[in-house]
């Protein structure tokens, strides 16, 4: 605070003084309480008596009550406050905190941790890979990203399968978590999901629904099925475990029924009934008006509204083969390698455009025949090949050479409109008890205008001996040679085990000998909340972390290990704790009961003991209340103010809603707090934070109503004063910041009478009889009061800055100095301009306007030494050794107008003319601070 005064106060809080008493004349001492209390109090006269309370037993005591509180609050407090600090020990932590001391790692509920927890004695949850201990199968390069050499860490791949039938029921989405040990109590994480192939996560949970075979059929169904584009269809595909050939030995010289054209054109021969009877062990399929038709579902018979086939009527067809079940799907684009499939209906599957070109070798021979003499047969089988032979064949000699070459193209190709391509799926696949079965199942995609049949392949092999191509969409460009593909290679199903991942890890497992490796099943939704990753700055797992040690059911939905000497030969694991003889680690040793975690760590220790040596000390403070009751005095009396030096209430503003009416409003409630016959010097500061002139205007103009007020009726100046105050102060305390603050352009005629104390005047005239002192005595009062009412009526809270680095301090003392000891101070410090250049700091800075403070100096010397202000720039020589430099403004805001108004009042109070010449010029001071939004109520 700069060159700061020395003072000394007893707080720094409200003033709560008594409520004046008007009229009244003397005063006597307060009586104190005291273990000898007679139960009678005498403080200053009254005139109003209160209720008889004699009759009151002294235990119902407003103090003998109190007194009982403290004590029922003292001995709860000794009780509830150890019983707090030993639940703080012995009560479990909370659950978002255990394992704290570790990385983040998903958790599930502990009301979810029983999912992993299975019989010990069943398969594993995830059938895992061996560990290798082969050096050729291990990776020992791992280490050199990390410490750019190698070592002897190493990892390799890792095969999970996913086979925990629980899971079903509780999660849809599981990711792996790959976690190694090498003494089964340091674990780490190894790798996850970033590294599992072909997906992240598991697609089912058992092997039974993981396997399914699957096959994608040819881009383009052969041109005699475009009859299936513009009509209803039935779409079947058969699946059955022989080969092609005994499916062919299967059929006779009547097996092939003609397939009846739609719209003309040439038979073609296909299956009946009794075929797919005889031939397929499983179908399934779909039914509709396809390529976009808008024909609805129910004029086919035997559809349903998803587009698939009634079951009971294809369950008449295989009648007794329950091997499992075979799904239809059309694939989005044609052109596409991966087949996405479409989860429309069949009369929503788009169809395309596919086209058969010549081959090369056709087309040149085809042009030299163009070029032949007119009558030349050209050789045989030129004008066929292809089902309903190509149009535009003709081998008449064109006129124009070039234009053969811009024909050839049209002539040498078929364009129609194809049926989608198709994905075929088999799940829960049960081969038949036979023994002339193939390793793979092989599947046809059949159609047929009704149930009945017959049923045509929409798909014709492959012959490389063809003049054609094979059939392509018209999108995709022609192909430049067919390789011999055999029909039972095109049409096998491929296994898919959707339960399966393989895990290439890039980070180390540890080095080659004992090894423990888990695999963790995390859900997905305890993966993806975001409470789970508090302290990670991604929502995943960083490589090499550390992990909690078992058991994992608390993480893992399911769980399973291996153990064994990695990549390194050795004869056995019985040498292993935890490890089976089959590889695998015992369930018992990785899934268990969850033990709870309590906040019994040396951190929580240090606190508690912290609390407890608080709580001591506490304790000895508050025990010697109870055995004596807070003394304390009951009422106001004069001699209470001999005790102090000064009394200094401070209301300060500053902006905002702080203008001249908010002002005054406030210094009228702090004029009326002075204690009746005060011995003490009162002194009411208003600090001006805004530096606005209009402000020390209208405090001047207040001061002159109060200096105003008359001597008369045998009542002294500061009783006139105060009930004059007093009732001004109950005409302006309903007064709201809405009709006096800053926001206000102009006050309302009312609001301007009660508040420059015009309405005060005339009640107090009536009220407390000062009509009949006439003219002489009230005179300057009323025109002071009307001086006030024109501040306060013109140009309202429109202000002028004064000089920025300038202090405005006035002093008002009343005309007469023993007639009162009310004393009133305006003070507005200094507020130099200021912008983003300057540095806010609380000493000098660049910027910063500041005073310099001689070694000799004296608290006397602070106004004068302020007076001489600088600001500091850059490159000027203001080196000075001797003289210390203070900023002008310390601190900003309020709190540093505050600390001003203390330095100032301080000053004032130590002049000579203040002196009391007596002990009471060393006594401590009171302070008290009335905000200026509020008012105070004597």
């Amino acid at each position: 605070r700069g060159a700061s005064p020395k003072h000394n106060h007893t707080s720094r809080g409200a003033v709560n003084m008594s409520r004046p008493i008007l009229n009244s004349a003397d005063a006597t001492s307060s009586a104190m309480d005291s273990d000898e209390d007679t139960g009678t109090d005498s403080g200053y006269g009254s005139s109003v008596k209160g209720p008889d309370t004699r009759w009151v037993p002294v235990c119902c005591t407003a103090g003998c009550l109190c007194h009982v509180c403290y004590i029922v609050l003292f001995m709860t407090y000794m009780v509830v406050f150890p019983l707090w600090c030993k639940w703080l020990l012995t009560a479990p932590m909370p659950f978002t905190y255990w394992g704290e001391e570790y990385p983040d790692f998903p958790r599930m509920p502990l009301m979810y941790t029983g999912i992993s927890q299975t019989e010990h004695e069943t398969a594993p949850q995830i059938e895992i890979s061996p560990i290798p201990q082969v050096q050729s199968s291990c990776n020992y390069t791992c280490a050199s990203d990390l410490r750019g050499y190698r070592t002897s860490e190493m990892n390799f791949d890792i095969a999970l399968r996913m086979n925990s039938p629980n899971l079903s029921n509780y999660s849809h989405t599981t990711y792996p978590v790959i976690l190694t040990s090498e003494d089964f109590e340091h674990w780490m994480l190894a790798a996850d999901r970033r590294d599992a192939s072909p997906q992240v996560f598991f697609d089912q949970v058992t092997s039974e629904s993981g396997h399914m075979y699957a096959s994608v059929q040819d881009r383009c169904a052969k041109p005699k099925a475009s009859t299936f584009t513009d009509h209803k269809a039935y779409v079947i595909a058969c699946v059955s475990w022989r080969s092609l050939k005994d499916l062919e030995d299967l059929d006779g010289d009547d097996s092939a029924v003609p397939v009846p054209p739609i719209g003309g054109g040439e038979e073609d021969s296909g299956w009946t009934n009794e075929d797919i009877a005889a031939k397929c062990d499983v179908i399934g399929g779909v039914c509709g008006w396809p390529c976009n038709s808008d024909m609805p579902f129910i004029s086919i018979p035997g559809c349903t509204a998803s587009g698939h086939i009634d079951q009971a009527m294809l369950d008449a067809l295989l009648p007794e083969k329950p091997l499992g079940n075979v799904t239809v799907q059309a694939c989005t684009s044609p052109d596409t390698e991966e087949c996405v499939t479409s989860v429309q209906p069949m009369s929503q599957w788009p169809c395309h455009e596919c086209v058969v070109r010549e081959r090369d070798e056709r087309r040149r021979l085809r042009r030299r025949l163009r070029r032949l003499a007119p009558g030349l047969t050209p050789p045989a089988g030129l004008g066929g090949g292809l089902p309903g032979a190509l149009p535009g064949m003709s081998l008449d000699d064109d006129e124009d050479a070039d234009e053969d070459e811009e024909d050839d193209e049209e002539e040498g190709e078929v364009k129609y409109r194809s049926l989608p391509r198709f994905l075929a799926k088999y799940t829960n696949a049960v081969p038949p008890k036979d023994m002339d079965i193939v390793s793979s199942p092989k599947v046809h995609i059949l159609a047929a205008h009704s149930m009945e049949g017959p049923w045509m392949k929409l798909y014709d092999p492959i012959d490389p001996e063809s003049d054609y191509l094979p059939p392509t969409p018209a999108t995709m460009p022609a192909q430049k040679d067919t390789y011999k593909t055999s029909e039972e290679e095109v049409r096998s199903m491929s296994l898919l085990a959707s339960n399966k991942l393989t895990l290439s890890p890039q980070s180390c497992f540890g080095k080659r000998g004992p090894m423990y490796i888990v695999a963790c099943a995390v859900n997905q939704s305890a993966y993806d909340d975001g409470s789970q990753w508090q302290n990670s700055k991604d929502k995943r797992f960083s490589p090499g972390q550390k992990v909690m040690p078992p058991p994992f059911n608390d993480r893992c939905v399911a769980v399973a290990g291996r153990c064994g000497h990695a990549c390194e030969p050795h004869s056995g694991n019985h040498t292993i704790p935890h490890c089976l003889p089959n590889g695998y680690i015992n369930m018992s040793s990785l899934v268990g009961p969850i033990p709870i975690q309590y906040n019994r760590v040396t951190p929580v220790f240090m606190f508690a003991y912290v609390l407890l040596f608080g709580f001591a000390v506490k304790t000895i403070m508050l025990c010697p209340g109870i055995f004596q009751p807070y003394r304390r005095c009951h009422y106001y009396s004069p001699d209470m103010t001999t005790a102090l030096k000064y009394i200094l209430v401070v209301g300060v503003t500053g902006g905002g809603d702080e203008g001249k009416g908010t002002m005054v409003r406030n210094t009228i409630g702090m004029v009326s707090g002075l204690p009746p016959m005060c011995r003490c010097r009162f002194v009411v500061a208003n600090n001006e934070e805004g530096h606005r002139l209009e402000m020390l205007t209208c405090w001047e103009k207040f001061c002159n109503v109060i200096a105003s007020i008359p001597n008369f009726g045998g009542l002294t100046y500061e009783e006139n004063l105060r009930q004059f105050t007093a009732m001004w102060c109950e005409e302006t305390k309903n007064m709201k910041l809405d009709s006096v603050g800053a926001k206000v352009k102009q006050l309302d005629p009312k609001i301007l009478a009660r508040l420059c104390g015009k309405t005060t005047f005339a009640r107090i005239q009536k009220e407390g009889g000062w009509a009949k002192y006439g003219a002489q005595h009230l005179g300057p009062l009323e025109a002071a009061i009307n001086i006030l009412e024109q501040d306060l009526g013109t140009d309202y809270n429109k202000f002028t800055p004064m000089t920025p680095h300038r202090d405005y301090v006035r002093d008002w003392t009343p005309p007469d100095v023993r007639s009162t000891m009310l004393r009133m101070h305006f003070t507005s410090r200094a507020k130099p301009k200021e912008d983003a250049r300057n540095i806010m700091v609380q000493h000098v800075a660049v910027g910063t306007w500041y005073y310099k403070v001689p070694p000799n100096a004296t608290p006397k010397d602070w106004l004068k030494l302020r007076e001489n202000c600088h600001e500091m720039v850059y490159a000027q020589n203001d080196d000075d050794e001797v003289n210390v430099k203070v900023p002008l403004r310390s601190s900003h805001g309020k709190a540093g107008g505050l600390n001003f108004v203390d330095n100032y009042i301080t000053i004032v109070n130590d002049r000579p003319e203040n002196s009391y010449g007596t002990e009471q010029d060393e006594a401590p001071s009171l302070y008290a601070i009335a905000d200026a939004r509020h008012q105070f109520q004597p």
